[in-house]
């Protein structure tokens, strides 16, 4: 375990859904068990849940149907407060300035917005019109 440097990577691969019930819960707790039973230097398990405060009340995992009642805008501005207030303890105590890695992460995502508008434009893709299916292969090829 001592000086393993080789990067991990699991990927799950879902065989049948619901339509009732988000997949990406399990599919981070099953990454985690792999990872766990394979024996690599891992710093976990990870335990992944997916809250959702509907009429007050905190539901663990709501199905796609309990999620859509799950907050008004008010709350959902509290829930996103709280959490990007820890992503900056988060940070702060991983020693990166938060401004810093933000403004970076924004400045990448405006080139490749930029890509993605002249690839639209190079090939005649109304942005306003054209299905999401194909905006969102243009945006991937603009990474």
């Amino acid at each position: 375990r001592d000086g393993y440097r080789d990067e991990v990577q699991v990927i799950c691969t879902i065989f049948g859904v619901d339509g009732e019930n988000p997949y990406d819960i399990p599919a981070m707790n099953a990454a985690s068990l792999a990872i766990c039973i394979a024996g690599l230097p891992f710093d976990g398990p990870v335990g992944s849940v997916r809250m959702g405060l509907i009429d007050g009340e905190w539901v663990v995992n709501p199905t796609f149907q309990r999620t859509e009642e799950a907050t008004s805008p008010e709350d959902a501005e509290g829930e996103v407060g709280d959490v990007l207030f820890a992503t900056v303890a988060v940070a702060r105590k991983l020693g990166v300035d938060p401004e810093s890695a933000l403004r970076r992460t924004i400045a990448g995502f405006a080139a490749r917005y930029e890509r993605f508008v002249v690839l639209a434009a190079e090939r005649g893709v109304d942005v306003e019109t054209a299905p999401e299916d194909e905006l969102r292969a243009l945006f991937r090829e603009a990474r």
